[in-house]
């Protein structure tokens, strides 16, 4: 069954962000939606590596995916991610998903027990479910996927299927 293939990106310079959101729209096609920046301050996990200051924002591809195709498409972006780094610090840090009508999953590299194994250390996070009610996260979802604003960016894109 095919899935929307979606993106998050977190950087803390836009220039990476433009420069990335072009590179991964040659390699999965037409970017449809791109959500409005908000600042990262949920955690400071990514500070020592990436600095202060840091802004996500999510996109959207045009392109359904095929869902079982969840793992190379994150072994792509942690390669783009190395390729940007600079001694060995990320500059963007890129979580691609996808969205069906049911739920919004995500990839993921670390390994929790409620995660799925994929393939290749590559796992698979339910984050999100969608039913007529609307959106509901889980005990597990990050916090930045439990904000309003995330979930009515993703209602967008779910109503639009």
């Amino acid at each position: 069954m095919k899935a929307v293939l979606f993106a998050g990106l977190m950087y803390s310079q836009k220039s990476v962000f433009e420069r990335v959101k072009k590179m991964l729209e040659s390699e999965f096609g037409e970017i449809v939606k791109t959500g409005e920046p908000y600042e990262f301050t949920f955690t400071d996990y990514y500070e020592r590596e990436m600095g202060r200051g840091l802004e996500k924002r999510f996109i959207v591809f045009k392109k359904t995916i095929d869902r079982a195709s969840l793992a190379d498409i994150k072994i792509f972006t942690g390669l783009l991610e190395k390729e940007l780094s600079v001694e060995g610090k990320r500059k963007i840090n890129i979580d691609p998903g996808y969205l069906t009508r049911a739920s919004l999953v995500l990839a993921t590299t670390k390994e929790v027990p409620h995660r799925i194994y994929l393939r290749d250390g590559i796992f698979g996070e339910v984050a999100l479910l969608f039913d007529r009610r609307g959106c509901s996260h889980l005990d597990w979802t990050y916090p930045d996927f439990k904000i309003q604003k995330t979930c009515d960016f993703f209602l967008g894109v779910r109503n639009g299927l």
